[in-house]
């Protein structure tokens, strides 16, 4: 029965398509979270899953999109021929925050194309939220007899406060009504004084005031403290509105969490919602040990990190011999950390002329002024470490050669002094031989 209801659901929706094709809207897919498309429930809280695609005016078809609604007070779905907001009956925003809202409508027989359009968000005067007050309504089929709307707006404030109500085709008696209370906060941040160091104390403050209706009333207030990275120390004494950081240590500045946790509806039903804003212990740029030369080898890679630190988390800017240092195919930047924009420089494939003086420049929207460190990078030839050896060798070689040509003359010479000798033995034999010669004949 419920293929039977898609394969009309799905004709239907073409042929409603073709006669109102200027308009945006959403047709439902084959694939749901069960046989049945009902809503999986976890405990007290109900889950709908959503399988569905948009179709433009021109007839394409985007990508489809799978919708996660979850409230956290129904435990059944809601009941036919009424719309519901999902989630508590109250909601609390901090002021500047993005607001998104879903409303649901269940009917008993099918709904057409045209009738996903019916169902909008109104004030509590009936007028409806629109673009004119930065707006937005979205609108989607989840199955052939439940349709969604999604309100939106970007940066929230206390204006936005108040009542917030859902209908159907603007059906006074069918609406279904939330309150939205807005916190607006307000911080003092401290600053890190870099001559005290250590032996100084610093002081966060936070307040609030709620903009919400008369009729909503708090069970309990309490304003909390904490750090994203790390929890507090003993150090830090938090007294409700008020946060001191005694002996404060450089790696005590950053971003700290104020949270204000309010609760309603008694014992019976209680609810809570906690919004947060950051409140700041700025600290100027500064920067860690850093070598001042370094030789590096033709051809290389060359990475330099400029160890930054500070609060605001200060963006770096490089310059080579006074000049701005412009990235291109083997110079390239990248962010430390996730958080220190630029402090890593990376050089590919080293040539001559990366040769010289860099330098980093850390800088904050608080310190303007920053902080540099300096560099030194020395190109070497790749050869280089062979040069000195192939001087050795040249010299081995000449010094070989001279030995050979010393011993070559030196055995000549002595072949000859050899030579020389032989013809004087001989000579005084000749002489002897003819004297003993002449006195036999006499």
């Amino acid at each position: 029965m419920v293929y039977v209801k898609l394969t009309i659901l799905l004709t239907v929706l073409g042929n409603l398509q073709r006669g109102h094709s200027d308009t945006t809207v959403a047709s439902a897919s084959t694939s749901y979270v069960n046989s049945s498309n009902e809503p999986t429930v976890d405990g007290s809280t109900v889950q709908y899953q959503t399988n569905w695609t948009t179709t433009d005016s021109n007839g394409g078809t985007t990508k489809p999109v799978t919708q996660n609604v979850m409230t956290t007070e129904a435990s059944t779905p809601n009941p036919e021929g009424s719309p519901v907001i999902l989630g508590k009956g109250t909601k609390v925003f901090a002021s500047g925050a993005n607001m998104s809202m879903v409303c649901e409508y269940n009917s008993s027989s099918m709904l057409t194309q045209s009738d996903i359009q019916k169902l909008k968000f109104y004030d509590k005067n009936g007028d409806e939220y629109d673009g004119t007050r930065n707006f937005m309504q979205s609108h989607s089929m989840i199955s052939s007899n439940k349709i969604a709307t999604t309100l939106t707006k970007e940066s929230l404030g206390r204006p936005d406060a108040g009542t917030y109500q859902c209908r159907y085709d603007n059906q006074e008696a069918g609406k279904f009504l939330v309150t939205v209370a807005v916190v607006k906060f307000t911080t003092t941040p401290d600053e890190y004084n870099m001559t005290a160091g250590d032996k100084q104390t610093n002081t966060l403050k936070c307040n609030y005031v709620v903009e919400k209706e008369d009729s909503v009333t708090w069970d309990k207030e309490e304003l909390m403290w904490s750090r994203e990275d790390q929890p507090l120390s003993a150090r830090h004494k938090a007294n409700n509105s008020v946060l001191v950081i005694e002996n404060t240590e450089w790696t005590d500045i950053g971003p700290y969490t104020c949270s204000a946790k309010l609760t309603w509806g008694g014992v019976g039903n209680p609810s809570s919602e906690t919004v947060s804003t950051m409140v700041p212990l700025n600290g100027a740029p500064k920067i860690g040990k850093m070598d001042t030369s370094k030789n590096v080898v033709q051809e290389d890679d060359l990475e330099i990190k400029c160890d930054v630190t500070g609060y605001p988390y200060p963006s770096v800017t490089w310059k080579k011999d006074g000049q701005p240092l412009t990235p291109n195919k083997r110079i390239t930047l990248s962010s430390a950390d996730g958080k220190y924009t630029n402090a890593i420089l990376n050089i590919n494939n080293l040539e001559f002329e990366d040769k010289g003086e860099y330098t980093c420049n850390a800088t904050n929207s608080v310190y303007p002024g920053g902080k540099t460190a300096t560099i030194v990078i020395r190109v070497k030839d790749k050869l280089a470490a062979l040069w000195p050896f192939l001087g050795i060798v040249a010299e081995v070689i000449v010094l070989c050669v001279i030995i050979f040509i010393y011993e070559k003359k030196r055995s000549r010479e002595m072949e000859d002094e050899a030579d020389g000798g032989d013809e004087v033995v001989n000579s005084d034999d000749h002489k002897g031989k003819d004297v003993r010669q002449r006195n036999i004949r006499t």
